[in-house]
């Protein structure tokens, strides 16, 4: 049908119909543990790239302290940060967009038992199970980012206190070591 990359905009109209048919399968809505999630509006099949079309990002890492201690960025946004963006070894992973361009795969809540499942390789969620409608899609955030709480001083920087384990490719290092 078309690139995985390429610009919505440039979509003829019958890519548009057959990606409304065939390629959306959630949307955003209240979240059965925090704020907002991710719930499918239709069945999904065991195996499926829930976020068929979504941008794939290019990610720059900047150090955590760069980010939490700079005092011109507001509590709020560093609470945004520390929500959306992975954080590994020290340092934040950021797409190349703005907080504002964020799409529905970064409202994925936590399980410690997800039904969708981050393929690194490929840089997509799928599902882990047959999904129904209605039902609240996860990830286990332990598969692609350190797990922190968040915590925030006196004044207003926030910082994550070592909440667990590491991302899966840090544990199997230490594992092997």
């Amino acid at each position: 049908m078309r690139e995985e990359n390429k610009n919505k905009l440039s979509m003829t109209i019958q890519e548009l119909i057959q990606d409304l048919e065939k390629n959306v399968y959630c949307r955003l809505n209240r979240s059965s543990v925090e704020g907002i999630g991710v719930v499918a509006i239709r069945d999904i099949p065991k195996g499926t790239n829930i976020f068929t079309g979504v941008k794939k990002n290019r990610w720059k890492s900047i150090p955590v302290d760069a980010v939490l201690r700079n005092k011109k960025i507001i509590k709020e946004v560093k609470e945004m940060i520390l929500s959306f963006y992975a954080v590994e070894a020290g340092v934040i992973y950021f797409p190349d967009q703005s907080l504002n361009e964020l799409d529905i795969s970064f409202y994925l809540n936590h399980s410690d038992t997800p039904n969708v499942e981050f393929v690194e390789k490929s840089d997509i969620f799928i599902t882990a199970r047959s999904i129904k409608k209605g039902e609240e899609l996860f990830a286990d955030y332990r598969t692609y980012s350190d797990e922190y709480m968040p915590s925030a001083d006196a004044n207003g920087i926030i910082t994550r206190e070592w909440h667990g384990m590491r991302n899966r490719k840090n544990r199997e290092e230490t594992a092997r070591a």
